[in-house]
This record gives C-alpha cells, structure tokens and sequence, in this order.
C-alpha cells in the first residue's frame, strides 16, 4: 500500500479500518520506513490557529525505480495520472536530495486547503513555492494553488515547473523546463 500510495495524501484512520490495525500502529510503520531511508513524510504547511489547511502528511519513497519494481510497473503512457504523479515524485526526490546534500535548514513542506488548492513543494515556509505539472502547456488551472497561496501567505518565488521547453512568467509566476529548474537547483539559484 505504500508503494501505490506514493506521493498521496495518507489518511491514517481510512487504513486503520481497512487493515483492522490500530492507526498509531501504521504511522509508527511509516516511520519505520523514513528511519531506514525507505522513503520520507512530507509534512503539511499550516499556519498556527488556521482552519483552511488539511493536516495530513504525504510520503514519498527514496527512489522511483524502487517504487516502480515494489508495484511492478514497468511502462507508464506519458499522458496518464500514474505519469504525472511519479513526474513530481522524481522532482520532490531532487528538491529533497538538494536539501540533504547541501545541509540546508529550510523546510520542506506542502500546502493543501479542505477546498482542495494545493501547492505541491513549500520551500522555507514560503520562501519558495513549486507546483508540478507533466504536461507542456501551461494552463491557468495550473496557476490556482500559485496563486491562492500567494494571495494568503505571500512567498519569495512562485514557481511552475513543467515539460515545456520556454522559460516564461505569467502573473508573477515563474514558469520553468524541469531540467531548467534542476539545473538552478543544483547551482544554488532557487532557494
């Protein structure tokens, strides 16, 4: 289950039920699986006294190939949820290897509203904000959690990542080629 779960919203109870084991047994088994570098939990942004955020984490394995062998996936068709999913997937891998590499003390965190907005990567509790997308047209639905984000909280950088080719910016958003992005990353020019 936490193979194919990869990358989702983890409702503890939901699978309490459906395994008939105590919740608190499943969250320790999760742990479990960040203590032995199996992958890590992605905690929620929430801001102290707020309502609107949800407070459920995300985990994500250390390796999508791994995380593809565990389900036996051995071909995905680039236009399906399953490719979009392990497309952010791999650039939360590169976001947390970033941070591990480099030592750095910023968190890293995503946002998700009971109305369902979402920004998928906060960096430094708003320093930075990452939503992912495989697609290559950028749509204004695209924008939405960029954009109710910054209009709520405010942030440093605003950033889109997606697979078009052109660098662009639409309304303050920076939009970015993934491979444009990781290169940033990596040279210290995002965060």
């Amino acid at each position: 289950f936490a193979a194919q779960s990869s990358g989702e919203l983890l409702n503890f109870e939901s699978l309490s039920r459906d395994a008939m084991i105590p919740a608190r047994t499943i969250k320790d088994y999760y742990q479990l699986l960040e203590e032995t570098m199996l992958g890590y939990n992605l905690l929620p942004f929430k801001r102290r006294g707020s309502r609107k955020e949800i407070s459920t984490r995300k985990f994500y394995f250390f390796d999508t190939g791994v995380l593809n062998s565990i389900i036996k996936r051995n071909q995905l068709t680039e236009k399906s949820i399953a490719y979009g999913n392990l497309f952010e997937h791999f650039i939360f891998l590169q976001i947390k290897n970033y941070q591990l590499q480099t030592r750095a003390d910023w968190d890293l965190e995503f946002w998700r509203t009971h109305q369902k907005d979402e920004v998928d990567f906060i960096l430094g509790k708003g320093q930075v904000i990452i939503e992912v997308k495989a697609s290559s047209q950028v749509k204004p639905d695209h924008l939405k959690g960029l954009k109710k984000f910054k209009d709520e909280y405010g942030c440093g950088k605003a950033i889109l990542i997606t697979k078009n080719q052109n660098r662009s910016t639409i309304d303050g958003i920076d939009i970015y080629p993934w491979a444009v992005f990781l290169s940033n990353l990596w040279m210290g020019e995002i965060i």
